[in-house]
C-alpha cells in the first residue's frame, strides 16, 4: 500500500508541475508586455545597445557606468544571439525568458544540492548569479507573462527568497 501512496503523490506532482508549466506559458502568450522593473529595463537597453552600436550606453549618446558586469555580460551574450537570429528580437521582451528559464534550472539544481551556503558547499557563483540577476530575471518574468499586479515587494527580487521559503528550502 506504501508503494501506491508514493505512485499517486508523484502523478500529483507532475500534474501539478505540468499545470502550471501551461498556466504559465499561457500568460506568455496572452499577456506578452505589462511590466518591467527599471533595473531590468536598464540593463536590457544597455545590452542592446552593446550589442547592436558596441556602446557601453543606455541612451546611446553618453557612457553608462555602475552596472553589474557579470550580469550584463550574460544579457549581452544572450542579446547577441538573439541579433544573430534576428534582429527584432532584441526589442521584444520574451526573448529574454530562455535565459530566466536557465537561470531558475540552475536555482533547482542548488537548491537541490542543498543551496549555496553551508549545506551546499558554498557555491559562490550561484549566490552571485541570483543574487545580482533577481530584478533583471523577475523583471523580464513579469513583463512576459502579464503579472505586473503583484505586490511591490515580490517585483523587486525577494521572490527569491519567497520561492525558496515557500518551497521549504533554505532558511527564513
Amino acid at each position: 500500500m506504501h508503494g501506491n501512496d508514493q505512485n499517486w503523490r508523484h502523478y500529483c506532482l507532475w500534474a501539478a508541475v505540468v499545470s502550471v508549466v501551461l498556466g504559465v506559458l499561457a500568460c506568455i502568450l496572452l499577456f506578452p508586455h505589462r511590466f518591467i522593473l527599471d533595473d531590468a529595463y536598464f540593463y536590457l537597453v544597455t545590452a542592446r545597445n552593446l550589442v547592436t552600436t558596441g556602446e557601453h550606453s543606455f541612451s546611446g549618446v553618453m557612457a553608462t557606468n555602475g552596472v553589474h558586469p557579470l550580469w550584463l555580460y550574460m544579457v549581452t551574450g544572450w542579446s547577441w544571439l538573439a541579433a544573430g537570429l534576428n534582429k527584432a528580437w532584441l526589442w521584444d521582451v520574451r526573448t529574454w525568458l530562455p535565459l530566466h528559464f536557465a537561470l531558475v534550472a540552475v536555482g533547482a539544481w542548488a537548491c537541490q544540492l542543498g543551496g549555496c551556503g553551508p549545506a551546499g558547499g558554498f557555491y559562490p557563483w550561484f549566490s552571485a548569479v541570483v543574487y545580482r540577476s533577481r530584478s533583471v530575471v523577475c523583471g523580464v518574468w513579469f513583463a512576459a507573462t502579464g503579472m505586473g499586479g503583484l505586490p511591490s515587494d515580490l517585483r523587486r527580487g525577494s521572490s527569491v527568497r519567497l520561492a525558496v521559503r515557500i518551497g521549504g528550502v533554505g532558511a527564513p
